[in-house]
């Protein structure tokens, strides 16, 4: 089957993070993309199927590829309006949990999350990414971008970036939903995930999955990086938790953070580490 060549459109003006963001997810998910261009597009290329419209031209059309959300009072952006036609839109707040704030940045302003956050205007501002900001410099300045070329290149990779995490998430998710094992050692939460291979993944995914449980705190119980150990780890710092307090020989705890967030246990059985975690918790 012959490739039918395609381009983006977006606006001119001043860019904002939603614009490199849904410019990314496009060309991740649609290699046929030759260019992008950022300018006021005509009611032909508006309406050109062949043509992506994003963040300009007053019409959000998803049959015609035009995703602009300026033309209605409601609180959406280019890159929700695509993962909700894409019906990812729920995976994809479960895997980011910034993604919500980049709607409210876009419709509202960062005054609105400030106010959200709680947090003042300075500290929001001091949490700025420079690298956030310099790819946004680089994208506002430059009027065409052609495949090839490096700024191209890595909005595309970043847009795989995204899309191949929000996969991973739910793989890892339904194997938590599976397999995982919850119990209350001493009132404290404790979530077993001994059949998933490591991974800082895994560890937001047990993260994001625990708060559908419980609220607060609580130890996760995974397998290691080492063959035959499992790490336990304390989440949200329960101050109930301090795996400092475990009394065993080394050759079974052969690691324990200074601060005793974490601690790493070696060919133990269930039981063994039921109890070490009770000497974990203090109440």
């Amino acid at each position: 089957m012959k490739l039918v060549l395609s381009k983006i459109i977006t606006h001119p003006g001043g860019a904002h993070l939603d614009d490199i963001l849904s410019t990314a997810l496009v060309l991740a998910r649609y290699s046929e993309i030759e260019y992008i261009e950022r300018r006021d597009p005509t009611e032909k290329e508006i309406n050109d199927p062949l043509i992506w419209i994003l963040d300009i031209g007053r019409v959000y059309n998803p049959k015609i590829r035009a995703y602009d959300h300026h033309q209605k009072e409601w609180e959406e952006c280019t890159i929700s309006l695509l993962l909700k036609d894409w019906n990812l839109w729920e995976k994809a707040k479960f895997t980011y949990l910034w993604l919500e704030f980049i709607v409210i940045d876009d419709a509202f302003g960062p005054n609105r999350i400030s106010e959200i956050l709680g947090i003042s205007m300075d500290t929001y501002l001091s949490l700025e990414s420079p690298i956030e900001n310099a790819i946004i410099d680089i994208f506002q300045n430059i009027s065409i971008i052609q495949k090839g070329d490096p700024l191209f290149i890595v909005l595309r990779e970043i847009g795989k970036i995204i899309l191949k995490k929000i996969e991973c998430f739910e793989s890892i998710l339904k194997q938590i939903e599976k397999t995982a094992e919850i119990m209350e050692i001493k009132g404290v939460p404790v979530i077993f995930v001994t059949d998933i291979e490591p991974s800082n993944t895994l560890k937001n995914v047990i993260m994001r999955y625990k708060k559908q449980k419980w609220k607060f705190g609580g130890i996760s119980v995974t397998k290691g990086r080492d063959k035959g150990s499992i790490t336990l780890r304390r989440l949200d710092d329960d101050y109930r938790v301090d795996f400092r307090r475990i009394k065993a020989p080394k050759e079974k705890v052969p690691f324990i953070a200074a601060d005793g967030f974490m601690a790493s246990v070696l060919n133990v059985e269930r039981s063994e580490i039921k109890e070490f975690i009770k000497q974990s918790i203090k109440i």
